[in-house]
């Protein structure tokens, strides 16, 4: 997951330098792998309104320019910075390429079309005030049970926590809009278990449109392709509240209704990457009256797609099943940025603000749109967790005396609600699917704390290895009177032929014992268990003498084996 510190600080009120907000995240369970800087100063280098371009005299491919660079008028042949055939050149105007805002070299940079307040583009005023200062981005690795370190919201809520710092004005307002809509957009869910929340918003009024420079810098940053404004948004939403999103050209669903059931057998779709796929039952699909139109949580379809034509869209926000997510991707082969969190788990409250945010910020982009029919049909929720935390317990495994209420402040700065007392109530948020039982919340705590402020420690070792039973004392003590009479221990092997059985049985007075036999013996030398310890001491001897022993004194500690049949069987 990229973290760009200018995302985060719209979220987060932080002004610790990348360093060390990359070192906060490490320790906290979230590795840094690098931190990367993009973008460039410049100086030396200004605005400049080119006010007339005129051929070269004596070049055919030159142009010499009348520039305005904030202290009057200057000449400017283009493509060099000095003297070129007699014309003198006063400056150098330069491309998106020299640059390195962007790979074009055929022509002059056009700064109204790269700046996000093309106002603010006077003559002579440093280009630095103007563009975007250089952004570090950090390169995280997020845990696996951390789906919410998916989306910059998340990542800001450890960096809050690490820092004690708030949300900002602007992340307040996001997290607390809700959207809302004229639920009259039919909308039938057949697969429950698979999609238990869906909603459904029309937005018409649609100008599609390439994104405006600041949201095809931000997608740039974290690793992705600008397509249109549409597409750009509900991309921006996912990077940044985790959230996945889906656009539907609404012109092109057949029957004005969606379904979201299983695929039937056979059935085929094309997706956006131009590939036929052929579906089975396993697939979660969305469809309208006539096909499918998309894989519920991993790609949407081409003959359903957002393109330059599009008026009107189908906004569609939903919690899939992550395991009918994971097992559609598999069959199919595909994964994405949506799968991948559906898979790992999408908070199932954050819906509403995401969707919300979409409108408001494709509000922003095409101010003439309008939120129309709209549908959410909710059939389960996930129910509320509560755990509970000792404090005894945050001893025992932290090692560290830490009292119920600074337990619970470290649980708070990570936005769990807590009810004061010991044992702590700690209620989980929607966030967290990876908090399910108390020691969970040890790690929390510890995380919070800082394992590295854990003074480094021996265990102390006494009581926890445990004294010998009874019937171990009573052996020990045998075998020592034993060895004080002279006599060596054998330790014998329990698998015995059945003639040695019989026979050592015998010598006891047994004639029937009722042996315990092998269901499947490697050998006959080895076909039942011993009755008892005769047997295998009879044989030691017998090979000792034969190995020229003068005399041979043994005894063993061990079971034998009796079969009592299946009615005493435990």
């Amino acid at each position: 997951m990229r973290l760009p510190i200018s995302w985060l600080r719209e979220w987060v009120e932080v002004d610790a330098p990348a360093e060390r907000i990359a070192e906060a995240l490490t320790l906290r369970g979230f590795y840094v792998e690098s931190i990367e800087t993009l973008g460039h100063r410049y100086p030396g280098v200004v605005v400049a309104r080119v006010l007339e371009v005129a051929r070269h005299p004596n070049a055919d491919r030159l142009s010499i320019c009348q520039v305005d660079g904030g202290a009057g008028k200057v000449s400017v042949v283009c493509g060099a910075p000095t003297k070129i055939r007699g014309e003198e050149s006063q400056g150098m105007l330069c491309s998106g390429r020299e640059l390195a805002l962007s790979d074009d070299h055929e022509g002059i940079l056009d700064l109204a079309r790269v700046v996000s307040a093309p106002g603010d583009l006077v003559p002579g005023k440093p280009i630095d005030d103007v563009l975007d200062p250089p952004d570090e981005v950090l390169e995280v690795e997020v845990p696996f049970n951390r789906p919410d370190g998916q989306g910059v919201v998340g990542l800001a809520r450890e960096v809050r926590a690490a820092f004690g710092g708030r949300w900002t004005k602007v992340a307040s307002a996001r997290l607390a809009a809700r959207w809302s809509g004229r639920s009259d957009f039919d909308l039938e869910i057949e697969d429950a278990e698979g999609c238990p929340r869906y909603l459904a918003q029309v937005v018409e009024g649609v100008r599609v449109a390439p994104s405006p420079p600041w949201l095809a810098r931000r997608l740039a940053a974290m690793g992705q392709r600008p397509v249109n404004n549409v597409v750009d948004a509900t991309n921006l939403v996912l990077l940044e509240m985790g959230q996945p999103l889906h656009a539907f050209d609404l012109a092109r669903l057949q029957g004005g209704a969606i379904r979201v059931r299983r695929a039937r057998p056979g059935e085929t779709m094309t997706t956006l990457d131009g590939k036929p796929r052929t579906l089975d039952p396993e697939v979660l699909a969305i469809a309208d009256r006539e096909r499918v139109v998309a894989l519920a949580g991993i790609m949407g379809g081409a003959e359903s797609e957002v393109t330059d034509a599009t008026t009107s869209i189908l906004l569609e926000c939903a919690w899939f099943d992550p395991r009918r997510v994971r097992r559609g991707a598999q069959r199919l082969g595909l994964a994405t940025e949506a799968s991948r969190r559906f898979e790992r788990g999408v908070d199932p409250a954050i819906g509403s603000p995401a969707a919300a945010r979409f409108l408001a910020l494709l509000r922003e982009l095409s101010p003439e749109l309008r939120a129309g029919r709209a549908r959410e049909r909710v059939l389960s929720t996930p129910s509320a967790r509560t755990v509970r935390l000792r404090s005894t317990r945050l001893r025992r495994l932290l090692g560290i005396a830490l009292t119920a209420q600074e337990a619970g402040r470290y649980l708070e700065s990570f936005e769990f609600g807590v009810d004061r007392g010991d044992p702590l109530a700690v209620r989980v948020p929607s966030w967290r699917p990876d908090v399910t039982q108390e020691d969970d919340l040890v790690e929390e705590v510890g995380r919070a704390h800082g394992y590295d402020r854990i003074p480094e420690a021996a265990p102390d070792s006494r009581g926890l290895i445990p004294g010998r039973t009874a019937q171990e004392r009573v052996r020990a003590r045998a075998g020592a009177a034993m060895r004080a009479r002279g006599l060596d221990e054998a330790w014998c092997s329990a698998l015995i032929s059945e003639r040695e059985a019989r026979a050592a049985a015998a010598l006891l007075g047994d004639a029937e014992p009722p042996l315990v036999r092998l269901a499947n013996p490697t050998s006959r030398e080895g076909d039942v268990l011993r009755p008892n310890l005769v047997a295998g001491l009879l044989r030691a001897c017998a090979h000792n003498l034969s190995q020229g022993a003068p005399s041979v004194r043994l005894f063993e500690i061990g079971a034998g084996f009796r079969d009592r049949g299946a009615a005493e069987l435990p």
